[in-house]
């Protein structure tokens, strides 16, 4: 694990961002009466790791933990910070927070998962045992920290998954912009994607000059200057999807995509380039099948949402021809 100290324009306030084995930075906002956790490892067994470098960092009490998706839970980890009825060593007892989809994305995994039986756990249940985060918000969350309070405002985001945030410290210049941001390879796409609301928001960042520290979900803190690259990425993979879609290509097409994305990365960034020569390396890379994967699953998305279009607007055309009020299906 390292750990990365970045100073902030706000007295009194530091981010720590500690980067662990599997590449995932989990970071923490420091006032002067307290700590905030954005994200956890994702490995119980790396939870003492991560204490150990709050500690080294901070002695002030942590006093909440902020998702910033559903991806970035587990129900592991979550359990060993559960509160308990009697002390026992390594664990603590701290509020957590996560947006309201992203609770339901984890609630229906872990309902789907239990065995079947009369009595199955209940949402309450799982967030009393620890399983779950506690709190949660639709749109906007926002959190006094501080005796010369600092905002912390959780915004919901959508776009790499439905349960995705941003963490803004506005005052501090901060933003924790989990896996929204990739600076050293693309993002990963899932089928629930929602590319148009991921650009928007990443489009917003990139304007709001208040903010001077892009903190992404791996990686190196960056100023918001390191928006631009995943910005490129998604506005190619989107157009690049419309225009098969458009044209009425199969699933198959989709990976005639993949190495011109890579490229925005790899072209740009030469030392993580494929050491196999020529563009159809970055096909076959593990990134490669990767991305093409979470391509194919938005292409289907996609064309799933053209079909519905075409049969809304002919049975509009339809009803309108019959003198029939419009309908959509």
């Amino acid at each position: 694990m390292t750990v990365e100290n970045i100073p902030t324009r706000s007295p009194g306030v530091t981010a720590h961002v500690m980067t662990m084995q599997d590449g995932a930075n989990v970071s923490l906002i420091v006032t002067d009466d307290c700590a905030i956790a954005v994200d956890l490892p994702m490995q119980a067994s790396e939870l003492a790791d991560w204490r150990a470098g709050m500690s080294g960092v901070t002695n002030k009490p942590l006093r909440w933990i902020i998702f910033t998706s559903p991806e970035r839970v587990s129900g592991d980890t979550l359990k060993l910070l559960a509160p308990v009825d009697k002390p026992a060593p390594k664990v603590i007892g701290v509020p957590t927070i996560i947006q309201d989809a992203g609770f339901t994305q984890l609630f229906a995994a872990l309902e789907a998962a239990q065995p079947r039986s009369p009595e199955p756990l209940s949402a309450f249940e799982l967030r009393k045992r620890g399983i779950l985060p506690e709190f949660t918000f639709s749109e906007k969350m926002t959190l006094a920290a501080g005796s010369q309070p600092v905002n912390i405002e959780i915004l919901h985001v959508g776009g790499v998954m439905p349960g995705s945030s941003f963490v803004f410290a506005r005052e501090a210049g901060l933003v924790f912009a989990g896996d929204h941001i990739a600076i050293d390879d693309p993002p990963v796409l899932y089928a629930n994607s929602d590319l148009d609301k991921w650009i928007d928001a990443l489009t917003a960042i990139q304007h709001d000059k208040k903010l001077s520290i892009l903190i992404p979900g791996r990686g190196k803190s960056h100023d918001a200057s390191a928006v631009a690259i995943t910005l490129e990425f998604l506005k190619n993979a989107r157009a690049g999807l419309r225009r098969l879609a458009k044209a009425g290509k199969g699933r198959d097409a989709v990976a005639s995509l993949v190495p011109g994305l890579m490229a925005i990365y790899h072209g740009k960034n030469t030392a993580s380039a494929p050491a196999v020569s020529g563009s159809n390396a970055y096909t076959f890379s593990v990134a490669g099948q990767s991305l093409q994967l979470g391509l194919e699953q938005l292409y289907d998305q996609l064309v799933r949402q053209i079909a519905t279009e075409t049969q809304n607007s002919e049975l509009r055309t339809q009803n309108a021809e019959n003198g029939h009020p419009q309908q959509d299906l």
